[in-house]
């Protein structure tokens, strides 16, 4: 039995479409706030804008991938993941894009699982607007709790790219681990 447990542990690792997730990836890891996450050896780290962002990888063509993390209210930080979590929905983070880009739109959305904690997702799509110009971007939205800090795990990409990296944003929240 533990036999096949290590082997369909593996078939479902290696078995991931579209990326390869291996020898050619690199692990980003933040010791201060405890987690790690595998990204493509391609991709370059750069320097977050914010002082909440954490981490940021960034594609060649702009896509990018960034973790936020922000301390619990101090009223709520005794509450177990599962309970806060439960409450919490993609409609919440729907509300929450909607204050900074008005034209937010839910794709999909619900209940996930990041490193085994309850975790809410959302894909949703936007416009930005950089350089005079408006940008439709489609993001891939997690978020989970842990240490009495609230982690945002967002993936980006312009509409027409996000396909194409749609594997890798996936595998970075499904890869993402708490030390």
């Amino acid at each position: 039995m533990k036999n096949l447990t290590i082997c369909l542990t593996l078939a479902v690792l290696l078995g991931s479409t579209g990326t390869s997730w291996g020898a050619d990836d690199l692990v980003f890891r933040s010791v201060g706030d405890k987690f790690r996450f595998l990204y493509p050896d391609t991709w370059v780290v750069k320097k977050g804008t914010g002082a909440n962002v954490k981490a940021k990888v960034v594609s060649d063509d702009g896509s990018n991938c960034n973790v936020v993390v922000r301390p619990l209210p101090k009223e709520i930080e005794h509450i177990p993941n599962d309970q806060i979590m439960s409450v919490y929905s993609e409609i919440d983070i729907l509300e929450d894009l909607r204050e900074k880009w008005g034209d937010t739109v839910l794709l999909k959305g619900g209940e996930t699982y990041i490193d085994n904690r309850l975790a809410v997702y959302g894909y949703f799509d936007m416009t930005h607007k950089v350089f005079g110009a408006s940008v439709k971007v489609r993001q891939l939205f997690a978020v989970t709790t842990k240490y009495g800090k609230m982690y945002f795990l967002t993936c980006a990409a312009e509409v027409e790219l996000f396909s194409k990296h749609r594997a890798v944003f996936e595998n970075v929240v499904k890869f993402f681990t708490f030390e």
